[in-house]
């Protein structure tokens, strides 16, 4: 469509991997059964919407994570290769989610349970 109107994109794309799952959250984070976000600066971002509760009476969070950053660098999980869905387990969005977390780890600490849901998202814009 760009091209028919002879509209010229310019700068670099931005690709950004982002996970969701639905799950049961154990934490010590005190607005988990609220709308919230958590960005760190080394480890990505985390976006929680609290749920309905499951057929056991418990609460259950979504959380949409990025799970292509580490260590301050936007960059795969596996290491070296550019990430697509077909690449990531739920393991490795949990893995993430405990990575934002763990920004004060003496005090927040993230346990899943009761996993029920995932989906990855590729996000791609422009700079």
């Amino acid at each position: 469509m760009q091209q028919d109107y002879g509209v010229e994109m310019k700068g670099d794309w931005v690709d950004t991997l982002w996970g969701a799952i639905d799950a049961v959250v154990h934490t010590d984070f005190p607005d988990i059964r609220k709308i919230a976000a958590i960005h760190s600066r080394d480890h990505g971002a985390v976006m929680i919407f609290p749920r309905e509760t499951n057929d056991d009476g418990k609460d259950v969070v979504r959380l949409y994570t990025q799970i292509n950053k580490r260590d301050g660098v936007e960059k795969d999980v596996k290491g070296g290769v550019k990430l697509s869905a077909g690449d990531v387990k739920v393991e490795d969005i949990m893995e993430a989610d405990r990575q934002v977390f763990s920004f004060c780890p003496e005090i927040f600490h993230l346990t899943v349970s009761n996993f029920r849901f995932f989906i990855l998202i590729n996000w791609s814009s422009r700079k």
